[in-house]
């Protein structure tokens, strides 16, 4: 999941506003959260979902940009676009470019695995630099994994730099593999955003 403003379980219609606004059809939502598109419809008619599976459609329209905000005096429940949903983001996402998704963690690395056309990024984060930069609370892996998917628009933000930077070096033909480290100051450079208040110790399986 990317940085999160709302503590509240998307809606329906919040879900119907974000795919527009993010001009993502029913089938591309339900590939990038890894659901069938069935799902997705049945969701957007208000037919009850399992809360694990709401969130992965939320976390993948939050991976390409979108912003839930909650209901307040002023009004319901809304969307907005994140400030780093840019023209040139919404370009490299037509040219093949995918956002990061968390893969694996292990004591030493987390690892992250974004696209580009025909080439895989594989990012591994220094978890030991993440642990230094955060010393708010052991970070379990349940926790850390809790951190990377609430900032994982920020890995986006950075993989996207490099490749507007040197394009050639990620859409080489016949490129299927690039490896990354992230750590030190690449990782300070970042502003995360914890959800304090949130309840780790809620089942995440």
């Amino acid at each position: 999941m990317a940085n999160r403003t709302s503590l509240e379980e998307m809606t329906p219609a919040q879900c119907r506003m974000a795919r527009a606004a993010l001009k993502i059809g029913v089938r591309e939502l339900a590939e990038i959260a890894n659901v069938s598109t069935n799902t997705i419809t049945r969701f957007e008619q208000d037919e009850p979902l399992r809360p694990r599976t709401i969130d992965a459609i939320r976390g993948a329209l939050e991976q390409y940009g979108a912003v839930f905000m909650d209901r307040n005096l002023n009004g319901g429940p809304g969307v907005r676009l994140a400030l780093w949903h840019s023209a040139v983001f919404q370009e490299l996402v037509k040219r093949g470019y995918t956002p990061p998704r968390l893969v694996s963690i292990s004591e030493e690395t987390i690892r992250l695995e974004a696209g580009i056309n025909r080439t895989r990024i594989e990012i591994d984060v220094d978890r030991t630099a993440l642990q230094d930069i955060i010393k708010l609370f052991p970070l379990d892996d349940r926790i850390t994994e809790r951190i990377i998917q609430m900032n994982l628009s920020l890995f986006g933000i950075y993989i996207a730099k490099l490749v507007i930077e040197d394009p050639l070096e990620f859409e080489s033909v016949g490129q299927v593999k690039k490896h990354l480290a992230i750590g030190g100051e690449a990782l300070r450079d970042m502003d995360f955003q914890l959800r304090f208040g949130y309840d780790y110790d809620d089942d995440v399986s």
